[in-house]
């Protein structure tokens, strides 16, 4: 659901025009500053009205324009100051598909050298048509990970699950 409401606000910062990398830049420091549970009372709290709300916001950010200043408002008024990291995420979908780039992250339990990392870069992005901006998260498990969040694809080989397939194939052989 949050996903949704996320999608139509962000949606309606691309219909009202201007550059969608400066938003995305003013929308990635909001989203910075809901790291910080000082920052998150704030937004969240119901003993500060919803202008002093907006007014706070507005004054962390050092470019300002009319049409952003009004998207901040609004979000304050409608209660949905907390949704600036999702509609952040959905900008930064936006800009993705327009650039025809996909991002991806390898979980794996042992470092991957730089020709490996390429190999699976340059893999996916041939079987996706699409550049492939990927990133390693280093993992406990014993397994190597790709997770396209962008599409919803998670592709997972644990090696104990390889390991006991290999001797079912290898005693249903004998």
């Amino acid at each position: 659901m949050v996903r949704i409401i996320s999608k139509k606000y962000a949606n309606a910062l691309f219909s009202g025009g201007g550059d969608v990398d400066v938003i995305f830049a003013k929308l990635t420091k909001l989203t910075e500053l809901f790291k910080n549970p000082k920052f998150v009372s704030i937004i969240n709290s119901y003993e500060i009205s919803k202008s002093d709300k907006s007014t706070f916001v507005l004054s962390l950010i050092d470019d300002k324009d009319a049409k952003f200043e009004n998207f901040i408002k609004f979000l304050s008024i409608k209660g949905k100051l907390s949704l600036i990291p999702q509609i952040r995420e959905e900008v930064r979908k936006y800009i993705s598909s327009k650039s025809g780039t996909i991002d991806a992250v390898i979980h794996c339990h042992k470092e991957l050298s730089k020709s490996e990392m390429d190999r699976v870069t340059s893999t996916i992005s041939n079987k996706l048509s699409k550049k492939v901006n990927m990133s390693f998260v280093k993992s406990n498990v014993p397994c190597i990970k790709v997770e396209v969040p962008d599409l919803n694809v998670e592709i997972e080989f644990r090696e104990d699950k390889i390991k006991s397939d290999m001797i079912d194939f290898i005693l249903k052989a004998i």
